[in-house]
Order: C-alpha cells, then sequence, then structure tokens
C-alpha cells in the first residue's frame, strides 16, 4: 500500500496572522520552522509514502523544496484545493491532511495507514478521542462532538481510494458545504441519524453506514490515539501551546 499525501496550506488570511508577520498559517514560525514543515517531515518519513502534492498560496522555498515532490497554486475553496492536488497524484491511495498539524509525527501516519492495510476500504477517516487529546494536551480547548462512543472529534486527515475519488469529492463537498446548516446534512445523512446525533446516541458504525450508503462505496471511521491529528493551530492560543510544547 502507498499514498500520495496532498497537503492543503491555502489560506483564509485570518486577522490575527499579521501580528506574527504573515498571511497563512502554514509558514507561522515554532521553533524556526514553518508550521506546514511539521506536517511534511512527518508525512516524508512514513514506511507507506509515495509522493507529496503541497497546494499553497505561496511560492516554492529552498526550505521546503525537499520535502515537496509537486507544488499546485491554491484556489478559492477548500474543495478546489482538495480537487487540484488529488489531479496530481499517481498512487492508488490520496491521503489529505491540512498544513497545521504542529505536533504530528510519523508514527501518527503510520498508526493510520496500518488500519487501512489490514481493512480494505474506499475511504478513512481517523476519530480522535477527548480524553486523549487531553491527556497529551492539556490545555488545548477542541470543539468535540457526543458519540455513543464519547466525546470525539475528527482527525485532520483523510485517505481515499482514487478510484472512487468523484464520488468520495462530492460527499465532502457537500457535507463541508453543509456543515452549519442542520437541513443540508439531513439530507445528507437522513433525519433520524441527524437527530441521534443531536441526542448523542449516534455509533461510529452507524456514521459509517449512512456514510457508505450515499457515497455508494464501503469507508471506515477509526478511533485512533493519535491526538496528534486532532490538535491543530485555529487560533493564537493554539500557537501559544505549540510554541511552549516545541520550544522547550
Amino acid at each position: 500500500m502507498q499514498y500520495d499525501a496532498v497537503v492543503l496550506a491555502g489560506s483564509d488570511r485570518e486577522s490575527w496572522l499579521k501580528e506574527e508577520g504573515v498571511n497563512n498559517k502554514a509558514l507561522l514560525t515554532i521553533d524556526g520552522k514553518p508550521l506546514v514543515q511539521y506536517v511534511l517531515e512527518a508525512l516524508r518519513g512514513s514506511a507507506y509514502h509515495g509522493r507529496t502534492i503541497l497546494v499553497a498560496d505561496f511560492p516554492p522555498n529552498e526550505a521546503l523544496d525537499p520535502l515537496v515532490d509537486v507544488w499546485v497554486t491554491a484556489g478559492d475553496s477548500l474543495e478546489e484545493n482538495i480537487r487540484r492536488g488529488a489531479k496530481k497524484t499517481t498512487a492508488p491511495l490520496v491521503l489529505i491532511v491540512s498544513s497545521d498539524l504542529p505536533f504530528l509525527e510519523t508514527a501518527d501516519v503510520d498508526l493510520f495507514c496500518d488500519f487501512c492495510l489490514k481493512n480494505p476500504a474506499y475511504y478513512y477517516i481517523p476519530v480522535i478521542r477527548k480524553e486523549d487529546i487531553e491527556a497529551r494536551f492539556p490545555g488545548s480547548k477542541r470543539t468535540y462532538a457526543q458519540l455513543k462512543e464519547g466525546k470525539v472529534k475528527a482527525g485532520n486527515m483523510v485517505i481515499f481510494s482514487i478510484e472512487a475519488y468523484d464520488v468520495v469529492e462530492r460527499f465532502m463537498s457537500e457535507v463541508i458545504a453543509g456543515r452549519k446548516k442542520i437541513w443540508k446534512l439531513a439530507s445528507i445523512f437522513g433525519a433520524k441519524q441527524i437527530l441521534k446525533f443531536a441526542l448523542g446516541t449516534l455509533s461510529i458504525h452507524e456514521l459509517e453506514a449512512v456514510s457508505s450508503h450515499y457515497i455508494g462505496k464501503p469507508g471506515r471511521a477509526v478511533i485512533l490515539n493519535a491526538p496528534a491529528m486532532g490538535v491543530d493551530i485555529d487560533k493564537p492560543e493554539d500557537l501559544i501551546l505549540a510554541r511552549a510544547i516545541l520550544e522547550k
């Protein structure tokens, strides 16, 4: 099994970044390295790694060039950036990951890939438990969903078969578009499942079942003890925490 990684480094140009002297989160420096470099290094070390495609709104530079096989200019939306990156892949599996995961390690990537290798499907979503994140990163404030298995959040990574790209891409686009509009999500997952989700009684297996039915291809969601996949840089407090840990 081999994956090509698509690293998403387009930017929403959040106002707080100006105080750091950058206009893209991926270029925030932690211990002298740009944030995206931590992600690129973790991917490069993986036993399953093929090529790395970086989708970015900044030009190539000497520090990152050795870790990037293909540079792609970012578009105007997350969906467009996924599409542009996926078109440059040649491996049977595509790994999509955000560029703002400062704690990501190769072991996290390989743990996820090990599961994919042993459990054939067309797409895979990592799920991270709240207690695992808080045990490793006390003080990190995340937004969690209540499932039957407990409070969790999706890891900032997904793997899918390039064979199923068209249907998986459509599914991801519709979920992204509807994530703040409950009626849109209900049309995707079904009103019963959305109600169970709202009540905190929806299980991982039910989530798998409804998404697989919608896509028409089997998919898997897996709970991983990989808290670094769930701790990204969304706000200044996250950057403070990352620097406190990594700049010791």
